[in-house]
């Protein structure tokens, strides 16, 4: 077509033999352009329509390139969602693991120090002339103690910050959460009674009965330097009997509760391997 002949073409411009002076020669440089101006704009009256068929199919691919794009992000984030899960229930075992290890490591000490608190009454139940007042402090020493529970928390902590995850959100893992720190509690509470039992009844004897260089000595390295006692009597001797008992009676719920948190980890591991590893 002469429109399309012109766009390639450069501009000429005629200038006839009588054009002498500027102004007419500019006069005619622009109605030369004007001319090839209209030419490039004219609009093609012959523009091809499109069929509804064309533009279903469009569409139909820009429906589909959405719908993939969609399903895509989904993928990824299931993905990503997938591999969170993975890293906090390995972690979650790994601390549980180190829990276990500390409440078997508690319990075998608790039932020493049950021993050693029946070792100590049936000491006192000798006549008092009779008494290894030396074994007698140094029992009394093994049972001033107590082994408290440190839990691994930092994972239990971050999974549950993320219960909002499908996998946890429709799983029973928070069933075993409240059940293992219900546990956990409830051997804290146990611990306070104990600590206290410590203070009132041990605590007491010693400040009362110890000489400054057997408190000394006990306290700082576990030993006793001699037998020496002050200020003791039979009804002291008599006393320190009954508390013992208390003392051991908390030795052993301790061990029994340790037990209990110990036996609600490894079902904590089990379901967590199962469920999400």
């Amino acid at each position: 077509m002469n429109g399309e002949a012109n766009i390639d073409q450069e501009p000429k411009v005629i200038i006839s033999s009588g054009a002498l002076n500027d102004t007419t020669l500019q006069e005619q440089l622009i109605e030369q352009r004007t001319k090839n101006m209209e030419v490039i704009h004219q609009p093609d009256l012959h523009r091809h329509k499109k069929k509804w068929k064309e533009y279903l199919i469009e569409f139909l691919m820009i429906f589909l390139a959405v719908t993939l794009g969609f399903f895509a992000e989904n993928l990824r984030e299931y993905i990503s969602d997938r591999g969170h899960v993975g890293q906090l229930a390995r972690q979650l075992i790994h601390d549980l693991k180190n829990d276990s290890a500390i409440l078997h490591s508690n319990i075998e000490r608790e039932n020493t120090l049950v021993k050693k608190a029946d070792s100590l009454f049936y000491l006192l139940q000798q006549p008092l002339s009779a008494l290894d007042s030396k074994k007698i402090q140094e029992l009394i020493i093994a049972c001033y103690n107590i082994n408290l529970f440190q839990p691994s928390s930092g994972a239990m902590w971050a999974l549950k910050a993320e219960l909002r995850l499908k996998e946890f959100a429709n799983s029973d893992i928070t069933i075993y959460i409240s059940a293992y720190e219900t546990d956990q509690a409830l051997l804290k509470t146990v611990e306070q009674f104990q600590m206290a039992n410590l203070k009132e009844y041990l605590q007491g004897f010693i400040t009362a009965h110890f000489t400054p260089a057997n408190a000394y000595s006990a306290l700082s390295s576990g030993a006793i330097a001699n037998g020496n006692l002050r200020n003791v009597s039979p009804n002291d001797l008599t006393q320190l009997s009954v508390d013992i008992m208390f003392v051991k009676n908390y030795n052993v719920l301790l061990a029994d509760k340790s037990g209990q948190l110990k036996d609600k980890a490894s079902q904590f591991i089990e379901y967590v391997n199962k469920e999400f590893m």
